[in-house]
């Protein structure tokens, strides 16, 4: 069962977080920006595609790009 619905495109959901991030792509909210080329994504799993797309020596030394996940390491 998908209770969320999206009233302008009428998409359905099983979550409300993933409602919230599905609601990004009709209101162009991006909450996350990017640290290097101050690019902005409507979700995380966004930037961390977008991050991978830089040259590794542009990453800042506290961020980790690991397999699947980009996250901030603290050491």
């Amino acid at each position: 069962e998908k209770p969320f619905e999206c009233k302008l495109c009428h998409q359905r959901s099983r979550d409300y977080s993933a409602m919230i991030k599905h609601l990004r792509t009709h209101n162009g909210v991006s909450p996350y920006q990017c640290t290097i080329c101050l690019e902005y994504c409507p979700s995380l799993s966004t930037m961390q595609k977008h991050m991978k797309g830089h040259k590794p020596e542009e990453i800042p030394t506290d961020w980790r790009i690991e397999k699947t996940y980009l996250y901030l390491c603290y050491v």
